[in-house]
């Protein structure tokens, strides 16, 4: 199961930095710890196996932590485009049953435009501080946690069952959801840690987004499974990733073309 990748790495390299992003960091344990007190209260809400959970939002701290604490609740859970209107959220939404939306506060003006035509959708985690409050159905990210135990639940996941949903491009017309297993995933992870030589000694800088199979499968994954710092970028400028880079003597990144050709014509860049 993919959560077990967690786990194990906690087990062997508790205090070495998990994610960072600018001055927040987690360590392994910490990780491990966060990713059991989101699934636990996943559980409590009703939300565990059975159950679709999404998350819309860019890369934060939170967006690991949702991501492990559900595969450790056995929830199903979807990513969604920061980059999706009201229609799209509505149509991706409905399409996959979703009860909960882990949604950033900056991101809530389209999701909630998008609500009343999901009447699965029952309850919203909003991370960060909207500017006019909390709306009716609407729960903060700490108020979703409150009293709830840090310890691993006991839920026994199957490699086997369903565990995470990502959407296709949706370029010739609404997106596709595309469900993948535990078993795929952690698969994924352990045969691109080895030939890309990830460890435990390296950082490794995230440019794409989170909800995006490459941020998410193709280096996320393999990174945390090899112990590696992963350094979590807010968003994509060839200033940002330079001065994270930098900061915490990054070792490795994963960019496609256009993101190295912008890195390398930037006038900030020495090599």
């Amino acid at each position: 199961p993919a959560a077990e990748l967690l786990a194990r790495a906690a087990a062997r390299w508790p205090q070495r930095d998990a994610v960072v992003l600018g001055a927040a960091r987690l360590t392994y344990a910490g990780l491990d710890r966060a990713a059991s007190r989101l699934a636990q209260a996943l559980i409590a809400a009703k939300l565990g196996r059975g159950h679709t959970v999404a998350m819309l939002s860019h890369n934060r701290l939170e967006y690991p932590i949702f991501h492990m604490g559900a595969a450790r609740a056995g929830s199903l859970q979807a990513h969604l485009s920061m980059r999706y209107t009201a229609d799209e959220l509505a149509h991706v939404l409905a399409k996959v049953n979703a009860e909960a939306v882990f949604a950033e506060a900056a991101l809530l003006p389209n999701l909630r435009a998008a609500r009343p035509r999901c009447p699965a959708l029952e309850t919203v985690i909003v991370i960060g501080t909207p500017e006019a409050g909390l709306a009716a159905g609407e729960i903060g990210w700490d108020a979703f946690h409150a009293g709830i135990a840090d310890t691993p639940p006991k839920v026994a996941i199957d490699p086997a069952e369903p565990f995470c949903i990502t959407f296709t491009g949706g370029t010739t017309g609404f997106p596709k959801a595309v469900m993948a297993s535990h078993g795929a995933r952690s698969l994924i992870a352990m045969t691109v840690a080895e030939p890309f030589e990830l460890s435990p000694g390296d950082a490794a800088v995230l440019c794409s987004p989170m909800f995006h199979l490459a941020g998410l499968c193709s280096w996320f994954y393999p990174a945390m499974a090899a112990g590696t710092t992963i350094v979590m970028l807010p968003k994509w400028e060839p200033e940002i990733f330079l001065a994270a880079a930098g900061r915490e003597r990054a070792t490795m990144g994963f960019m496609v073309p256009t993101m190295i050709n912008a890195l390398l014509n930037d006038p900030g860049f020495a090599p």
